[in-house]
């Protein structure tokens, strides 16, 4: 699987866009396709607050206190909120507790992908392309071999 590197001016760089499917509140239906930028350097998945609401959760279900977090948009506090399924590049996360992200204004992504899902793949960044090629690690094969 592979994805474009595109210039959505964050900081005057590229990046990596990718695409996820969230379930509903109280589901495991997968309905919902939405875009993240994909972030190395952040510990944990942020969504939009705004696309969480669109999926039926709300504000009862995000934390009170708020914790500090580090991403490609810099540093700042952000609310918690566990989901019923994320589904990436195929693997299913289930009640997966992600950060609530308010977006900058104008750009089109819902949230970012972090490494507390991005840690389960392969991921091969070719500069010369200008694309991004993501596959499972062995390990994750290994995993969801066992579970099935």
């Amino acid at each position: 699987m592979f994805f474009d590197l595109l210039d959505i001016n964050f900081k005057k760089g590229k990046c990596i866009i990718v695409s996820a499917f969230l379930s509903p509140y109280g589901s495991n239906d997968i309905i919902r396709r939405f875009n993240l930028i994909l972030d190395t350097g952040a510990s944990s998945t942020h969504i939009s607050k705004e696309f969480l609401y669109r999926m039926e959760y709300d504000n009862t279900m995000f934390t009170k206190d708020k914790k500090e977090s580090f991403a490609v948009i810099g540093r700042y506090h952000a609310t918690l909120c566990k989901v019923s399924q994320i589904n990436f590049c195929g693997v299913n996360f289930r009640n997966r507790t992600v950060k609530v992200w308010n977006p900058p204004t104008g750009h089109h992504v819902d949230g970012i992908i972090g490494m507390d899902i991005l840690s389960y793949f392969n991921i091969n960044i070719n500069m010369d392309t200008q694309k991004a090629y993501i596959e499972q690690s062995q390990s994750t094969k290994a995993l969801l071999r066992k579970s099935t």
